[in-house]
C-alpha cells in the first residue's frame, strides 16, 4: 500500500494553496477509503446522497456567499496590477479535547484487531495523532473511568479520574505535548463506563480553559453508557435510557457553548450489553447533534451510521489512525493566519480574496462577510489577522476531501451583496 497524502500547505507565487484531503493508494492508484479494503464511513469524496458518485460542490450551495469563476478569471488576478504578495498559512489554534473510554471491555480483542487488546491499538494511535498535530493546536485529555468507580453516586470524581484529566493547551508550549502523550500511556483500563460524567468533565475542563478558536471534543467508546450522571446508580449496569442524557449534553454544548463533538465508535458499539440490540443509534445521533455528521447518506438506524464508525472495518488499528487523520484535518482546516509580508509590503484588511477548487469541478471565488457571526462567505479577523471561513460555508468546504484553497493577497476584496 503506497501512501498519498496532500501536504498541509504548499506555498505558489501569487497565492496560498491549502489543499484539504488526505487518503489511501493501493499500489495500483486506486484509492481505499479506509486504508485497509473497506468498512468505515469515512469519505474520500464529497457524496452527498451515499450513491457512490461524486457530487461536486457548487457555487450555489453557499447561499450568495460564493460566485463562480473559471481558471481564466483566476489566471487573470494571478497577472494583475493590483495582485500583491504571498505567504504560508497559519493553521488556526483550534482545540481538540480526547474523551476516551478506558472500561475493561477495551481490554478485549475484537475480530478486526489481529489479536491486540482494543485499549492497546487505541492508545498508539492516539499518541501518533498527537505526536503529528500542529504546533498551534491545543489539547485535552480524560481517559474514563480510569480509577476504580467508589459504588457511591454523587460527583463526577465518584466514578471519573477527574485529578487525572489534562486541560487543553497548545502542544508546543511549554512540553504540553510530551504531557499528553505521558497521560495516554498513565490511563489504567477499569471496569464501568461513565460516558456523561466523563463528557460534562471535559466541557467544564473547556469552560476554564484559556483557548482559542473552534472547540471539538472527540468522544471514543466501545459501548453502553453504564453509570448516568452523578456516577448514579453507583453500581455499574446498563440501564435504561443511559444513552439520551449524553446526546442532550452533547447537543447543549453545540448550541450553548460552541463545542462541536466527533463521536467514534469502537468494536462493540455495535450491541448492547443487556439487550444485545445494535447500539450505535445513539452514537450517530450524538455525532449529528454534536455538529460533525458524517453525511454521505447516513443514518440512525442502519449501516452507514453518521459518526465513524469502526465496527466493520477489516483492520481496527489501521482505520482508527485513518480516522484521526480525517479528524485532524477537519480541526485545523478553516482558519487560515497571513504570515509576515515581505520587506515593503503590509496586510490591507480591504485586499484579501478566496477561491478554492472543489473535486471535479470549476473553481468557486468565496466572498466576503463583515458580520464576524457570520454563516456564509468568509470574515476577516483584525484583532487575531485570521481569515476565518464562515460556519456554514466552513462545512461544505470540510465536506470535500479532495478540495483546495487559495488566498490572494493584494487585490480589494469580493464582498457579500445582499
Amino acid at each position: 500500500m503506497a501512501r498519498r497524502c496532500a501536504a498541509l500547505v504548499a506555498c505558489t507565487l501569487f497565492g496560498l494553496f491549502v489543499p484539504v484531503s488526505c487518503a489511501e493508494e493501493d499500489d495500483n492508484g486506486i484509492d481505499d477509503p479506509d486504508g485497509t479494503g473497506g468498512g468505515a464511513n469515512i469519505p474520500q469524496f464529497r457524496d452527498v446522497d451515499g450513491d457512490g458518485v461524486p457530487d461536486p460542490l457548487q457555487a450555489e450551495e453557499f447561499g450568495g456567499g460564493a460566485v463562480a469563476v473559471t481558471d481564466a478569471d483566476i489566471d487573470a488576478a494571478r497577472t494583475g496590477a493590483c495582485t500583491g504578495w504571498s505567504a504560508e498559512p497559519e493553521p488556526m489554534g483550534s482545540s481538540l479535547f480526547l474523551v476516551v473510554d478506558a472500561s475493561s471491555s477495551m481490554d478485549a480483542e475484537a475480530a478486526n484487531t489481529n489479536g491486540r487488546p482494543k485499549w492497546d491499538a487505541t492508545r498508539d494511535a492516539l499518541i501518533d495523532a498527537v505526536q503529528n498535530l500542529p504546533g498551534t493546536t491545543a489539547v485535552g485529555l480524560l481517559g474514563y473511568p480510569n480509577r476504580v468507580v467508589s459504588g457511591n453516586p454523587g460527583g463526577s470524581e465518584e466514578c471519573v479520574n477527574v485529578a487525572a484529566a489534562i486541560t487543553p493547551e497548545i502542544l508546543d508550549v511549554n512540553g504540553h505535548r510530551q504531557r499528553v502523550v505521558d497521560g495516554l500511556n498513565a490511563i489504567q483500563t477499569e471496569t464501568c463506563t461513565p460516558t456523561h460524567d466523563a463528557y460534562n468533565v471535559a466541557v467544564e475542563a473547556y469552560r476554564n480553559a484559556n483557548v482559542v478558536g473552534q472547540k471539538y471534543i472527540l468522544l471514543m467508546t466501545d459501548g453502553t453508557p453504564t453509570l448516568t450522571l452523578g456516577c448514579e446508580p453507583g453500581q455499574c449496569a446498563a440501564g435504561s435510557g443511559y444513552e439520551q442524557p449524553v446526546i442532550d449534553a452533547i447537543t447543549s454544548a453545540n448550541q450553548d457553548l460552541d463545542i462541536k463533538t466527533f463521536v467514534l465508535g469502537s468494536p462493540g458499539s455495535e450491541q448492547h450489553m443487556d439487550t444485545g440490540l445494535d447500539n450505535r443509534w445513539w452514537l450517530s445521533e450524538a455525532a449529528e447533534f454534536g455538529g460533525t455528521s458524517l453525511g454521505n447518506g447516513c443514518t440512525h438506524d442502519r449501516v452507514p451510521y453518521c459518526h465513524f464508525d469502526l465496527v466493520e472495518v477489516a483492520d481496527f488499528s489501521t482505520a482508527l489512525e485513518q480516522t484521526l487523520e480525517t479528524i485532524a484535518g477537519r480541526v485545523i482546516s478553516c482558519d487560515y493566519g497571513l504570515g509576515t509580508p515581505p520587506a515593503g509590503q503590509e496586510v490591507s484588511s480591504d485586499a484579501i480574496n478566496l477561491f478554492i477548487w472543489p473535486g471535479g469541478t470549476d473553481p468557486i471565488q468565496i466572498l466576503r462577510s463583515q458580520d464576524p457571526d457570520c454563516t456564509q462567505g468568509w470574515y476577516f479577523d483584525a484583532a487575531t489577522e485570521r481569515v476565518r471561513l464562515c460556519s456554514e460555508s466552513c462545512s461544505l468546504v470540510q465536506s470535500d476531501p479532495e478540495l483546495r484553497l487559495e488566498l490572494m493577497f493584494g487585490c480589494a476584496s469580493a464582498p457579500i451583496i445582499r
